[in-house]
């Protein structure tokens, strides 16, 4: 039969009706730990992360960045429209309650006024004039 020799320590129960001090008899000292953590580290490689993310989308996005919502107002007959990546895609050739008809080189295309958007360079669709023209080669032609 081996015995060890060594210092045995016991966990004391707290008195009838009181409750317990969290962390009591365990040897942990929380606070160092919070102490030990440097936050404004943290928050340095999330903030360069998050500024890379909005390079990537900026470069992948439309032209020149910002993009806003057309109005009404913006849609106006003759007005050139732009792809996401700032290549002509057509022109505005009629506006209606319903749509914006584009004229372009492949055809025309009716497109739902909310879908368009402006930056500085003007008119823009999110979407490339590859995806652009199939859309008008799918789409009956309108008059």
């Amino acid at each position: 039969m081996a015995l060890c020799s060594g210092t045995a320590t016991a966990q004391v129960a707290p008195p009838m009706g009181s409750s317990p001090t969290p962390g009591a008899g365990l040897n942990y000292d929380a606070s160092a730990h919070d102490k030990a953590t440097d936050y404004s580290a943290l928050d340095d490689v999330n903030n360069a992360r998050r500024a890379k993310r909005v390079q990537q989308v900026d470069a992948i996005g439309s032209v020149g960045g910002g993009a806003v919502a057309a109005t009404s107002g913006d849609l106006l007959p003759g007005s050139h429209i732009f792809d996401k990546r700032g290549q002509m895609l057509g022109d505005v050739e009629r506006v209606d309650a319903l749509s914006v008809t584009v004229a372009s080189g492949a055809g025309r295309v009716a497109v739902p006024a909310e879908a368009f958007g402006k930056n500085k360079r003007g008119l823009m669709l999110e979407l490339t004039k590859k995806q652009f023209d199939e859309l008008v080669k799918s789409t009956v032609p309108t008059k």
